[in-house]
């Protein structure tokens, strides 16, 4: 049976990539979470190595949403977290009034467990981890 999941990982393992050999080796990213709307038109990916210790070393966040341009979220406004055995991350996004950027949001994944949060509504969706070769012992 031929696995759905195949395009996607390879996509995402080239953006990594990309990402690795573009930015500075201070900001070499060796895992990345992913969470996906179960109708695919809201996607958080975090990337982890590299960021600050108040931010268990994610160094940054990339949305693609209806509305707004897949991109980069900025550093300032937003506060990040994982747990060393990689099994919970999650962000907090302040909106800053800027008309590019979504509104504020919350997203906690725990294992699969996932939650989109943004105001009130709840978005449903799934969670992916790919954990490098250099992320926390």
């Amino acid at each position: 049976m031929r696995n759905r999941i195949t395009p996607k990982v390879a996509m995402l393992l080239t953006l990594l990539l990309v990402f690795a050999f573009t930015s500075a080796p201070a900001l070499a990213t060796s895992t990345v979470v992913t969470f996906r709307s179960a109708d695919n038109t809201y996607e958080v990916e975090l990337y982890v190595g590299g960021g600050s210790k108040e931010n268990d070393g994610i160094a940054g966040a990339m949305i693609r949403w209806p509305g707004y341009a897949h991109g980069d979220l900025p550093f300032t406004g937003v506060k990040y977290h994982m747990d060393k055995e990689h099994t919970r991350a999650g962000a907090k996004f302040a909106y800053p009034g800027d008309p590019k950027l979504p509104p504020s949001f919350t997203l906690e994944i725990q294992g699969r467990s996932r939650r989109l949060t943004v105001g009130k509504r709840v978005i449903p969706g799934n969670a992916s981890w790919i954990v490098g070769p250099y992320a926390y012992p």
